[in-house]
C-alpha cells in the first residue's frame, strides 16, 4: 500500500511538471485501483515463521516488531511506527457508510474558510499567503525534475528540481515563509 502511494506520488509530480512520458495513462495511477481486495490475512505467527524461513528478520522487525510467545505483535519497529503508523490510522476493518470523508483538498479549503472568518485583517493575510504559496509552487513546478539514484548502504531515489539559491524561487519562498510566520503568530 505504501509503495503504491509513493509510486503514485512520483508519477503525480512528473505529471505536474509535465515530465511524464506521453504513453503513461495517468488514470491508471489514481484510485480507485482495481487490485483484488485482500480477504484473508495470515496470523502473526504464520508471518513470523515465513520471515524466519526467508531470513527477512530485519524488515519484519522494522515493520511489525516482535511476536511474543502468545502470538501477539509487540511494539512495531521504526518503519512500522513512523511510516506505516501514519498510514494505518486512516483505515478501519469496518466499511465506511454514509458520506465519504473530506479529501485533503476539501479539509484545506475548510481550514482557510475558518481562518478568514476570524477577522478581516486575518482574511487578507490568509489570501496573501495563499497567493504567495501559489507563486512559489508555480515557480518550483516550472523546473523539470532531476532524478538520481543513490547506491549507498540502501537504495534511494533522489528527486531534485528547484534550487533555493535561484533568486526568483528564493524570493517567492521568503515571501511565503514571512506571510506564514505572520499568520501563525496571529493565530496563536
Amino acid at each position: 500500500m505504501t509503495l503504491r502511494d509513493y509510486a503514485r506520488g512520483l508519477v503525480e509530480v512528473a505529471a505536474a511538471r509535465k515530465a511524464l512520458p506521453k504513453d503513461v495513462d495517468l488514470k491508471r495511477c489514481r484510485p480507485p485501483y482495481h487490485s483484488p481486495i485482500i480477504t484473508k490475512w495470515p496470523a502473526p505467527l504464520e508471518v513470523k515463521r515465513l520471515t524466519e524461513r526467508e531470513k527477512a528478520n530485519s524488515i519484519f522487525s522494522s515493520t511489525v516488531g516482535w511476536i511474543g510467545k502468545d502470538g501477539r505483535p509487540s511494539m512495531a519497529g521504526d518503519f512500522g511506527r513512523y511510516t506505516m503508523g501514519g498510514v494505518a490510522r486512516a483505515f478501519s476493518e469496518n466499511p465506511k457508510v454514509g458520506k465519504a470523508p473530506d479529501s485533503p483538498g476539501q479539509r484545506k479549503q475548510k481550514f482557510w474558510q475558518e481562518v478568514r472568518k476570524v477577522n478581516p485583517s486575518l482574511a487578507r493575510l490568509a489570501n496573501q499567503l495563499l497567493r504567495a504559496h501559489q507563486e512559489f509552487t508555480k515557480r518550483t513546478n516550472s523546473v523539470p525534475p532531476r532524478i538520481a539514484v543513490n547506491k549507498g548502504d540502501t537504495l534511494e531515489i533522489l528527486i531534485g528540481g528547484w534550487d533555493e539559491k535561484d533568486p526568483t524561487i528564493a524570493a517567492a519562498l521568503a515571501k511565503a515563509s514571512d506571510l506564514e510566520a505572520k499568520l501563525v503568530y496571529l493565530l496563536s
